[in-house]
């Protein structure tokens, strides 16, 4: 016969080495799937500038954050959002929503990238960033249901001592930071729990 030709063992050997390949990048995809993995911050939480390294600011309850790593008893996270023209270190859910995701320390050297940037409705600039740093593994939860269920808790239980409790759709995310300052005080709630339910009457406010 002319042309080439190939005996089955060759043939055998060619397909067992693709297969094999095939079988390698699936583990490497499947690990760097895990490997980012979305979680949430379960209380007020540290951002460290290393594994076991000293704080440069802090992530608040139920932040998203991607986990890029672990490395001990620590993961390596980013987060996304916006920050408003001169208020660089503070960093917003989205362009003109006053629900903060994350607070750096003023002389934290931050591994801070910024994108594209926006006006919001008041002719305000806001710029895109992502920050990377480090979390306490033990303070990222799967789900941010259960943090909204711990601040709702926190609320439900501490706020309903001098009034009746406004249903969170009663106020926007905008507004319940404000009408939060005051209520804080007279609840004696300390700032991770304000944080918390700060957090949990936004993420259930009514529209903007």
């Amino acid at each position: 016969m002319n042309g080439t030709s190939f005996d089955a063992p060759s043939v055998g050997r060619i397909l067992s080495k693709w297969l094999a390949g095939l079988a390698a990048l699936a583990i490497v995809t499947t690990a760097a799937a895990q490997a980012q993995t979305t979680m949430y911050a379960n209380a007020t939480t540290p951002l460290l500038a290393s594994a076991g390294g000293t704080a440069q600011g802090t992530v608040t309850p139920g932040t998203a954050v991607t986990v890029l790593d672990t490395s001990g008893a620590d993961s390596h996270v980013q987060l996304e959002g916006w920050s408003m023209q001169g208020s660089d270190t503070v960093v917003f859910k989205g362009v003109g929503e006053r629900i903060v995701l994350l607070v750096l320390n003023g002389d934290a050297k931050a591994d801070r990238k910024a994108g594209e940037s926006k006006k919001d409705d008041y002719g305000s600039s806001w710029q895109q960033v992502t920050v990377t740093g480090w979390v306490a593994t033990k303070d990222l939860a799967s789900s941010a249901d259960a943090v909204w269920k711990a601040g709702q808790q926190v609320y439900d239980t501490r706020c309903s001592a001098c009034h009746s409790l406004h249903a969170p759709t009663e106020f926007t995310a905008n507004q319940w930071p404000g009408i939060l300052k005051a209520m804080g005080k007279n609840a004696s709630l300390d700032q991770a729990d304000l944080d918390l339910v700060t957090r949990y009457l936004q993420a259930h406010a009514k529209g903007q």
